[in-house]
């Protein structure tokens, strides 16, 4: 497995492995900035992408096939730790709304915060519809 950044020869392959996952209609092109795929020779295993705010970095997709091992999965979140770096990142946050999936992420290195302490643009999340959600940050 490798880890590559999105460029013109992957572009369309990410679309497509984005567009297969039910709910997801439209994809923001602005976050395909920031995108890091995890792939074999022939295929598209895992993506990363986070968007910038100031100096924290939001996970908008996160998406990987139920094969992949933790470790890399781990190795494709810590190079995104690193890009975030390089962009003077402080800080990773993802909401997620299943509980389930805390001690994924823990694993990974993050802890929950509280989600009133989540911030989009002016915004606190709890008054939005992710009021329900659940906040993870990890420091970069």
């Amino acid at each position: 497995m490798r880890i590559e950044k999105i460029n013109s020869e992957n572009i369309k392959e990410i679309k497509r492995f984005i567009r297969r996952i039910p709910g997801i209609s439209e994809i923001n092109e602005e976050i395909l900035n920031r995108v890091l795929i995890l792939r074999n020779d022939f295929e598209i295993k895992a993506i990363i992408s986070y968007e910038c705010f100031s100096n924290k970095g939001l996970i908008r997709y996160f998406i990987f096939h139920k094969d992949v091992d933790f470790e890399e999965l781990e190795m494709l979140v810590e190079e995104m730790i690193k890009n975030t770096k390089e962009e003077s990142i402080n800080l990773v946050l993802t909401v997620i709304d299943d509980e389930s999936l805390v001690p994924f992420f823990e694993k990974l290195g993050f802890h929950k915060c509280l989600i009133e302490n989540v911030y989009i643009g002016e915004v606190s999340l709890e008054n939005t519809l992710y009021h329900n959600a659940i906040g993870l940050v990890k420091e970069s």
